[in-house]
C-alpha cells in the first residue's frame, strides 16, 4: 500500500510537500472501513495550482525504479526542479508490502542522482542500502547482494539496474513500483491509445464484460458492447473497432464509438484501467496497485465518479490518487480523504483537510459548501 509520497525543489514545489494517505484514530469507521489508510485520495485546487504536480512525483518514482536503466547512459533525467532552481530535487514515497514499511528516498539533478536509499521503517529506521552517487555505501545483510552490481549508471536507480543483473533481494521493490497505472506523464497528460484499449477489449472477453455491465448500469443507454476487426486487404494489416448496442423500442441499433457522447468514450477508457486495476489487486495480496487519474471526472455526471470510487473501495489491494473539479464530490470523501492544492506568489503547497484547525469541517457535513465560499482556500482567486 501506497502511504505517503512528496518532496521538495519539484515543478511548482518550491519547499516541502506530502500527499499523506495515513489516517488517525479520528478518522470514522465509514471512511476508514477499518484501515489505517486511505484508499482513495483526492487531490483539489484551482487552476494552475498545482494539482497534476502533486500526481507527478509517483509517476516519476515508478518510472525511475522501473525503466530508468533503459534510458540511454548519456542521457538526462527527466526531472523538473522549481523554475529555474540549481538545488538539486528530492523525493520520497512511504509504502507497505507484507506487513513491512519502508521508505524509498532520491535526491537528484537533471545530470545525475545524488544520493539513493531504501529503509525499513516498520519499527525504527533500518537502511537496507544507501547509495551516494554512483557508490554503494551502505547495505543491510540482507541485501548484500546489491554490491554484485558491477557499475552504477549516474542516471538510472538501483532498483532498476538491480534488475538487469538478478539483484533478488530488490525484486519486490520493482514489483511495487510496476504496480502504478498513470495518465500522468513526466511531462504531458497521458492517455492510452485507442487502438490500444480496443485491442485488449477484443483478446479480453472477461474485460469487455465488466466494461459493458457497468455501462449498463450506469444507465448509458447501451446494452452490450462488442469490438470487431477486419483486414486491410492492401497492406493485411488488422483494424479492432468497438461496437456499441443500444436497445430502442425498434430492436438493439448499433453504433461505432465515434457516434458516442464524450462521456461514454471516457468511461469506455477508464473502465477498462479499472479492470486491469481490480484483476492485478486480486492476483496480489502481498502489495497494492495503484491507479494515479488525473481528471477522473473529465465528461462524467457528477453521480457517475462516485460510484468507479465505490468500485475501488470494494476491492482490496488496490488505490486510486486523482484530481476532479466537481466540488459535490467531496462531501463523498471527507476531510480524511481530500488534499488541497494552493499557491501563494507562484509557489504551491498542500495541506489535507482534516489539518485545517477549524469547526467548519465536522465528521458527516458538507464540505462543498465551505470550498465554495472559500474559506478553506484552494479556490481560484478573482481578485
Amino acid at each position: 500500500m501506497l502511504l505517503e509520497y512528496g518532496g521538495t525543489n519539484y515543478h511548482c514545489f518550491k519547499d516541502s510537500f506530502d500527499i499523506n494517505l495515513r489516517l488517525n484514530n479520528n478518522c470514522p469507521e465509514e471512511i476508514s472501513h477499518g484501515n489505517d489508510h486511505a484508499k482513495v485520495m483526492c487531490i483539489k485546487g484551482a487552476n494552475g495550482a498545482g494539482k497534476t504536480n502533486a500526481l507527478k512525483p509517483v509517476t516519476f518514482i515508478s518510472y525511475f525504479a522501473v525503466d530508468s536503466f533503459s534510458s540511454k547512459p548519456e542521457g538526462t533525467i527527466p526531472v523538473e526542479p522549481f523554475f529555474d532552481s540549481k538545488e538539486p530535487v528530492y523525493l520520497y514515497c512511504e509504502f507497505r508490502i507484507n506487513h513491512r514499511e519502508y521508505l524509498y528516498e532520491i535526491t537528484l539533478t537533471k545530470e545525475k542522482v545524488l544520493k539513493e536509499s531504501i529503509s525499513d521503517i516498520t519499527e525504527k529506521e533500518v537502511v537496507l542500502f544507501l547509495r551516494d552517487g554512483d557508490e554503494i555505501l551502505q547495505t543491510h545483510k540482507s541485501y548484500d547482494d546489491i554490491k554484485k552490481i558491477p557499475s552504477i549508471r549516474s542516471n538510472a536507480s538501483i532498483i532498476s539496474t538491480g534488475m538487469q543483473f538478478e539483484i533478488a533481494s530488490l525484486n519486490i521493490f520493482h514489483a511495487f513500483f510496476s504496480g502504478f497505472i498513470s495518465n500522468v506523464g513526466l511531462y504531458d497528460f497521458l492517455e492510452i491509445p485507442a487502438d490500444e484499449i480496443h485491442i485488449f477489449y477484443y483478446k479480453n472477453k472477461e474485460a469487455l464484460e465488466f466494461v459493458s455491465s457497468i455501462m449498463k448500469e450506469f444507465d448509458t443507454g447501451i446494452e452490450k458492447i462488442e469490438v470487431a476487426r477486419y483486414r486491410n486487404k492492401v497492406d493485411d494489416t488488422l483494424t479492432y473497432f468497438p461496437i456499441f448496442h443500444h436497445k430502442t423500442e425498434k430492436g438493439i441499433k448499433k453504433l461505432r464509438i465515434q457516434h458516442q457522447s464524450s462521456g461514454t468514450r471516457r468511461l469506455y477508457h477508464l473502465l477498462g484501467q479499472l479492470f486491469k486495476l481490480i484483476k492485478a489487486g486480486n492476483e496480489v495480496d502481498l502489495f497494492s496497485r495503484v491507479w494515479i487519474a488525473d481528471e477522473l471526472d473529465l465528461h462524467l455526471h457528477s453521480m457517475i465518479t462516485p460510484r468507479i470510487i465505490d468500485q475501488i473501495e470494494r476491492h482490496a489491494n488496490i488505490q486510486l490518487i486523482f484530481t476532479c473539479q466537481s466540488n459535490d464530490l467531496m462531501n463523498n470523501m471527507g476531510k480524511y480523504r481530500i488534499t488541497l492544492v494552493s499557491k501563494e506568489q507562484n509557489e504551491s503547497y498542500t495541506y489535507r483537510l482534516d489539518e485545517v484547525s477549524s469547526d467548519l469541517l465536522r465528521n458527516r457535513r458538507p464540505i462543498s459548501p465551505h470550498y465554495v465560499n472559500g474559506r478553506l482556500g484552494g479556490v481560484p482567486n478573482f481578485g
